[in-house]
């Protein structure tokens, strides 16, 4: 229960899905004792409330950064627009090379599929990536591949270096690992101009990967990790947190990061 004589500040709606049933439902984002929450209007399960930041002065240094990042920029910002219908320079574009996915995650919100599978042809991504170079009044010069699973495009390292012959000079690709767990891909990766790894990584125990993709990932993962490890890319440890299933695991996850950054 909610004791009503605790003050709550909204901060904000959102539409989202209830943690309880997975129906999709509006929710109420707000601070109260510090922490800032969200209560999931679900009609079947009202009031459900979630942790979602435990420091709420955290929370709106990270809403102020995003605001200036994303949105309401300061005028004197190269990338602000000249006025409010101006185009705004992306400061990080992704293009989806695929819906093509070689798994089939339950919580997955992209549209992946086998049956009506594509692949951007390199021209298409060759003009999708000069409109971004040349875009105004910067140019784009940071580009995430993703997908589907993007390194399943039959010319994967053809367009990182298509990317990198462009003029972009941070290039990273949104992955499951998979293809990176086998010998060499990583370094051919590399050599072709690939930067960054954005990894799902949701835990440190295979019941958490059974659970939100289907099969035991663990093994897997780290291996990817120990090959891109060999390079000099850089991995982004991407968890999608489910409450009830893995809240647990971001504690090991940190330890996890912090052994390897430092080791």
């Amino acid at each position: 229960m909610t004791d009503s004589t605790v003050q709550e500040v909204v901060l904000g709606h959102d539409s989202s899905h209830c943690p309880s049933c997975g129906q999709r439902a509006e929710t109420v984002i707000f601070e109260r004792d510090g922490c800032v929450r969200q209560r999931t209007l679900c009609p079947a399960h009202a009031g459900l409330e979630t942790l979602s930041f435990s420091d709420s002065a955290l929370y709106r240094r990270l809403e102020t950064w995003n605001a200036l990042v994303f949105g309401e920029e300061d005028a004197a910002s190269p990338f602000a627009p000249e006025d409010d219908n101006a185009q705004k320079t992306p400061l990080l574009a992704v293009i989806d090379l695929t819906n093509r996915c070689n798994l089939h995650c339950p919580v997955c919100f992209a549209e992946a599929s086998d049956d009506t599978a594509y692949y951007l042809d390199l021209e298409t991504v060759r003009r999708m990536l000069r409109t971004l170079i040349e875009s105004k009044p910067q140019p784009c010069r940071h580009i995430q591949f993703s997908g589907g699973e993007p390194t399943l495009h039959p010319q994967f390292l053809d367009i990182l270096r298509l990317a990198r012959e462009m003029g972009f000079d941070h290039i990273q690709v949104a992955t499951n690992g998979s293809r990176f767990a086998t010998p060499d891909f990583a370094r051919r990766c590399e050599d072709a101009g690939l930067h960054t790894l954005y990894l799902q990584f949701d835990g440190m125990n295979d019941h958490v990967y059974e659970a939100l993709r289907g099969q035991g990932l663990l093994d897997q993962k780290l291996r990817a990790f120990r090959q891109v490890e060999a390079t000099n890319m850089r991995v982004v440890l991407v968890p999608t947190i489910v409450t009830g299933l893995n809240v647990d695991q971001l504690g090991p996850i940190f330890r996890f990061a912090w052994s390897t950054a430092i080791t």
